[in-house]
């Protein structure tokens, strides 16, 4: 078949060539003709001319292709298709008819009696003693002006010793005692001043005594506000390892995961890096949250639906996960569901958070509370700020707000405070809080000495030094030392004495040692200062609170030549308050 088609193709064009060939010689041979037919012109001038003689191009023809033909016989009969037959069986399955059994049951309709439970309200009782009767009695009158001793406003420790030794690292509520020695640390005591003959005569309140009528024992502090607020103590949270918290109640979960980001940044330091998940299922959390959880430098919190219930099953098939967690570095993940996780070859550092129920329930114990974490601020201004900016007063609000204007508070002292104050050795302080406590301290020192404003602005730098040396044996080999604020000894106040600073941020699993390194430095010079004034930031303080005051006794045992006192600060009031 491809051949015949080939030869018609040759043949057709070969018929076209010799039609267009044909017609050339016919349209030569007319003109030929015509030539032939036309008369000559004489020539016009006498020269001759002459005509080029006529071309003629040879034509030569071409043989005719020898083209073979084939005749091909087509089979144009159709083939008969025969038609069958396929059978197809289909299995019949009989069902058997169901057995229903029917039963009859009674209901009991009856309404269980509800037997109403009588809560009674445990207030602590506080005797307080009669005010002493001071007579005074002039015999000489005396014209020189008496000598006003200047109060101080003083924090009172709670001390509370337990007949048993704490083995759960959880407890379900306050101790009265405790109830009532930490509202004590909230309400201003009042002090009388008898004046006597030129002595000052100081009568201050009792500290309050327990509900059962008898005094608490002067002795060991056992105060820990983490476990005593959260139900895990401060050891179990201070050390490298990761953390897995959880939190049942939502309402002082950024609270936990606010405490959990501070110990890191004392531990670490820097910030870690927050992560927050809310509205989790346990699909999504499978899917996607379970293949990239991680403690290591963050504080990573999943918030699982309320009405989502995580069984057994659930923590085995994530178990991987949590194992993981022995070879990370510090960090928290902190949950709102309990966690029931059973180790299979690696133990991690789980921990409850147990809110103590009178703490539940009572807002303005919850304010108070928020209060002495930052800076003493009015309790009643919390609930109202909370209340009015946010609409509602859960503790998370209430802690916010307090932390908010605490920051506000300490960054908003202005000149002449700043210029005075220099920063450390001239360069960047070590975090974004040190400087500003630091102008606290000068404000308040300026404030005691009575100098106010940019009037007194010569006389705040002629006594308040700050990141200057320190050495008042300029002849001797002492080791030169730079105290964060020193006070010139010719002040009516705080003479020759000097105010240290103290964050901790970055001082690892044993923060507290920074303050040992600080009072030590001041052991080695001949001529130290009157007193060492430690300052901590209020929550740093109390966090640390039992660790401070044994540091204390230990100084007392040591018999340094100066004085020691930590302060805390009293934001309110622009004040700073001791641990006396």
């Amino acid at each position: 078949m491809p051949d015949e088609r080939l030869e018609r193709e040759e043949k057709i064009t070969y018929d076209k060539e010799e039609e267009r060939r044909r017609r050339e010689r016919e349209k030569d041979k007319q003109e030929e003709k015509k030539k032939k037919a036309k008369p000559e012109l004489k020539p016009i001038a006498k020269e001759e001319t002459t005509v080029p003689e006529k071309v003629k191009i040879p034509i030569v023809e071409l043989d005719k292709p020898t083209v073979e033909l084939k005749e091909i016989e087509i089979d144009s009969e159709i083939p008969e298709i025969t038609k069958e037959e396929v059978k197809i069986t289909i299995p019949v399955v009989e069902l058997e008819k169901p057995s229903i059994e029917l039963k009859r049951i009674e209901l009991d309709y009856t309404l269980p009696k509800i037997i109403p439970e009588e809560r009674r309200l445990a207030v602590p009782l506080i005797r307080l003693e009669k005010p002493k009767k001071v007579t005074c009695i002039i015999t000489t009158f005396d014209e020189r002006p008496p000598q006003v001793k200047v109060t101080k406003k003083i924090l009172k420790i709670p001390i509370y010793r337990l007949s048993k030794p704490v083995i759960r690292e959880i407890i379900s509520s306050f101790d009265s005692r405790l109830d009532a020695q930490i509202l004590n640390l909230i309400i201003k005591r009042k002090e009388k001043e008898v004046i006597e003959e030129g002595q000052t005569a100081e009568v201050i309140s009792p500290a309050g005594e327990s509900s059962g009528g008898g005094k608490e024992e002067e002795g060991e502090i056992e105060f820990d506000i983490l476990k005593h607020i959260f139900g895990i103590s401060k050891n179990s949270l201070f050390s490298g390892n990761p953390k897995l918290v959880y939190a049942t109640n939502e309402e002082f979960l950024g609270a936990v995961r606010y405490i959990c980001w501070r110990i890191y940044r004392e531990i670490k330091g820097g910030k870690a890096e927050p992560k927050i998940i809310s509205n989790a299922s346990k699909e999504i959390f499978k899917r996607e949250i379970e293949n990239w959880m991680k403690a290591e430098n963050r504080v990573f919190s999943v918030e699982f639906k309320k009405d989502e219930k995580l069984d057994k099953d659930f923590w085995e098939s994530v178990v991987d996960r949590i194992e993981e967690l022995f070879g990370q570095d510090i960090g928290f993940i902190v949950i709102n569901q309990e966690i029931l996780f059973e180790p299979k070859h690696h133990i991690v550092d789980l921990l409850e958070i147990k809110i103590p129920n009178n703490l539940l329930a009572e807002k303005k114990l919850q304010a108070e509370l928020c209060s002495i974490m930052w800076g003493f601020i009015n309790p009643d201004l919390l609930l109202e700020e909370t209340e009015k900016n946010l609409g509602q007063d859960k503790f998370d609000y209430i802690f916010e707000v307090a932390r908010k204007i605490f920051e506000r508070k300490i960054k908003s002292i202005g000149e002449p405070y700043v210029s005075i104050t220099k920063r450390h050795r001239g360069l960047n302080e070590s975090d974004d809080m040190h400087y500003p406590i630091k102008v606290f301290v000068v404000k308040y020192i300026a404030d005691t000495l009575g100098l106010k404003g940019i009037r007194d602005v010569d006389k705040m730098r002629d006594i308040i030094h700050t990141e200057e040396t320190f050495n008042r044996d300029k002849f001797g080999m002492d080791e030169t030392t730079y105290p964060d604020i020193h006070v010139d000894s010719n002040a009516q106040h705080f003479a020759n004495e000097v105010f240290e600073v103290e964050t901790l941020f970055g001082e690892g699993e044993y923060s507290l040692k920074k303050i040992d390194e600080t009072i030590e430095k001041y052991e080695k010079i001949s001529n130290p200062p009157k007193r060492v004034n430690i300052v901590l930031e209020n929550l740093t303080f109390l966090i640390h609170l039992k660790d401070i005051v044994e540091k204390k006794k230990i100084h007392e045992k040591l018999n340094r030549n100066f004085e020691l006192e930590f302060w805390t600060l009293d934001i309110q009031n622009g004040k700073l308050l001791s641990l006396e």
